[in-house]
């Protein structure tokens, strides 16, 4: 092979979530010598200033049909997703287009249904290779099982994401070659945290959860846990980051929890802040980060406060005891436990000898194995290999 790889990247995503924080990352580390990349996104969506502000990356607004209502299992989201077809089947033709002019080499895509559905269009109607990048659990419809076999590539993220797709589809899952997923373990020089802003105390212990408001995400686990320890812990304060604008079923989560906090009496030490963009100053804020999700195909958020030397409370679920060694660099609880989430809350809330010596033991872990570099490299290995060329 001669000359840079020319690679293009779908992103489909209106909003800021896992996978587009892990593309991010990975095509701001990509070496622009060795690839000539071009991301196509969602246009108008929250991803696309943040993929304009890499540097070397060619970005083509495009609109993909994107739902942003209601889920797709209901009647109404289905009525979306087919009035939406001729959207996307605009957007197929232009970048079926757009690799044969600029002569592209290969697609990536992750497993988003939309991302999915456009890539395997364009990489068969162009007759190029495409790498498929796992971040979620295999959902076996009859798109996903095509494009896994057409595929030249598939990635997962984690061991037991590998295990989960072999379970659904069979043996030729084997295939599945997997890259944790990186994080910059540089901390950023000069930041400053919430606390004055949100006034919480400057000695309280803050608890802090960050991903979108789901049920399945454990947000409602958390409250109950807060709750049950709220009078042992009277410092503690939880914070809790994200929004329910990335649509999975969710509507009206956000009162479900408001609820909740209002049962337990925890309003004046519970803040929910929304979509944060400012995630330096979140980790800086708190003492002790939870990830209570019922499953989790890797944990983006429990990697990135290990970065910040906090301990992480996760659940014993999907990709996270592949980054959390249960009592050395953080706490393991059953999903959906919020007793066991309460006690693992409380032995970190009143002993701050313990939280600091779990939380010099995560930044090490995650220096060792989680490095973005490396998984930048293994993963522009795979998109150079021998594989993947026409």
């Amino acid at each position: 092979m001669t000359g840079r790889r020319k690679i293009l990247c779908l992103d489909t995503n209106l909003e800021v979530g896992g996978v587009v924080t892990v593309l991010v990352g990975f095509l701001g580390r990509l070496d622009k010598s060795r690839f000539d990349v071009t991301v196509a996104c969602e246009a108008g969506g929250r991803p696309e200033p943040t993929l304009r502000g890499i540097d070397g990356l060619r970005v083509v607004r495009c609109r993909f049909g994107t739902k942003s209502g209601h889920s797709g299992a209901n009647l109404w989201g289905r009525v979306v997703d087919a009035l939406s077809l001729p959207i996307t089947l605009l957007a197929i033709v232009r970048l079926s287009l757009l690799v044969w002019l600029r002569r592209i080499d290969l697609v990536h895509t992750s497993d988003k249904y939309r991302s999915v559905l456009v890539a395997t269009a364009v990489a068969t109607l162009t007759r190029r290779p495409f790498l498929y990048h796992i971040h979620c659990n295999c959902v076996p419809n009859r798109l996903n099982r095509f494009a896994l076999k057409r595929a030249t590539v598939i990635v997962a993220n984690s061991q037991a994401m590998k295990v989960d797709f072999i379970n659904a589809l069979g043996p030729d899952m084997e295939r599945i070659v997997v890259v944790h997923n990186g994080v910059d373990v540089q901390v950023p020089d000069g930041g400053s945290d919430m606390r004055d802003q949100l006034g919480i105390p400057a000695d309280a212990v803050v608890i802090g959860a960050a991903s979108r408001l789901s049920a399945n995400k454990g947000q409602a686990e958390l409250i109950t846990a807060f709750g049950a320890i709220a009078e042992q812990a009277p410092g503690a304060w939880l914070l809790i980051a994200g929004d329910d604008s990335i649509e999975d079923g969710n509507h009206g989560f956000r009162e479900e929890l408001d609820a909740l906090v209002g049962q337990y009496g925890v309003g004046e030490r519970t803040i929910f802040l929304g979509f944060c963009d400012d995630m330096d100053a979140f980790y800086r804020t708190t003492d002790i980060v939870v990830d209570a999700a019922w499953e989790e195909a890797f944990g983006m958020v429990v990697v990135e406060p290990m970065i910040y030397g906090r301990p992480v409370v996760g659940t014993d679920a999907g990709g996270i005891p592949e980054i959390i060694d249960d009592g050395e660099n953080g706490l393991l609880v059953p999903p959906r436990d919020p007793d066991a989430l309460a006690t693992a809350l409380l032995s970190l809330v009143v002993d701050a000898g313990w939280r600091a010596a779990l939380g010099r033991r995560a930044r090490e872990v995650v220096v060792q194995r989680f490095d973005l570099g490396v998984h930048t490299e293994r993963v522009a290995a795979l998109l150079e290999a021998p594989g993947a060329d026409l």
